[in-house]
């Protein structure tokens, strides 16, 4: 895959998730699963799965910014001399931030949660076809 297959790797995604909705929205409301940390033994449902796609398209869009912000921070220190070092961005899966979204959202009313992933995957199609080719092709620092 390359960063130019993005946007139709999540249009497929985005309508595979979209034929689960009337199921899970006619069946709410769904238990909430007593552990839904990053332990292997964590069991999640559909709260938590929807919860978790809710939060980290704005998420991994928000750390792409991040990425761009601070390669024109370097280029702007360097004077555009060189090639930017990877930036520093994302997080692990025990996050406390990710984990207390997760926490709020979950209990929210599937059709909410499919309404913010639609909405969040059209505000990052329409970045991403805002990005120039060098800024898609930036390079980040994940601390894995």
């Amino acid at each position: 895959m390359t960063m130019n297959d993005l946007p139709s790797r999540l249009a497929a995604a985005a309508v595979r998730l979209a034929a689960t909705r009337p199921a899970i929205v006619e069946r709410a409301p769904w238990p909430l699963a007593e552990r839904f940390d990053d332990a292997p033994e964590a069991e999640w449902g559909p709260p938590e799965v929807l919860a978790h796609v809710a939060e980290m398209i704005p998420f991994w869009q928000g750390e792409t910014e991040r990425i761009i912000a601070g390669a024109a921070t370097q280029a702007a220190a360097d004077g555009g001399r060189g090639a930017p070092e990877p930036v520093p961005f994302g997080r692990v899966a025990t996050d406390g931030v990710r984990l207390a979204i997760l926490e709020r959202d979950r209990s929210l009313p599937p059709a909410e949660l499919y309404d913010r992933i639609g909405s969040a995957l059209e505000r990052f199609e329409r970045r991403w076809a805002a990005l120039t080719p060098d800024e898609r092709g930036l390079r980040g620092l994940h601390p894995r």
